[in-house]
């Protein structure tokens, strides 16, 4: 086994699935910190907020982002997020359904 100096890098690729490897104690360890990965694409820094105040079961919101958002966040008026079928159906659309009518507020980036 090779020996490692205080300027030894070692560069692990993670495999598909995580490894579990169990040290005894008092055995040296090696700890492996991922580097990160490469950046994502540009955004605005800033999110949009759509309100919905009639009660409705599906929302449809048209957006100008000239993209599918990243993140999709649903919340009733009270601003406790819900659960609601999302699905973008075009780079400018975002609709969400529900149950029932709701009223709230769906904010996307």
């Amino acid at each position: 086994m090779p020996t490692l100096g205080p300027d030894t890098v070692i560069y692990v690729q993670p495999p598909a699935s995580p490894v579990v490897t169990t040290i005894p104690p008092g055995t040296p360890g090696v700890f492996v910190v991922p580097q990160p990965g490469p950046p994502g694409p540009p955004g605005s820094g800033t999110g949009v907020v759509y309100t919905q105040s009639t009660p409705a079961a599906q929302w449809t919101i048209n957006t100008s982002l000239g993209r599918k958002p990243y993140s999709v966040m649903v919340t009733d008026s009270s601003g406790n997020e819900i659960i609601a079928d999302v699905t973008l159906p075009s780079t400018s659309q975002i609709v969400v359904t529900f149950a029932t009518p709701q009223t709230g507020s769906v904010s996307y980036t």
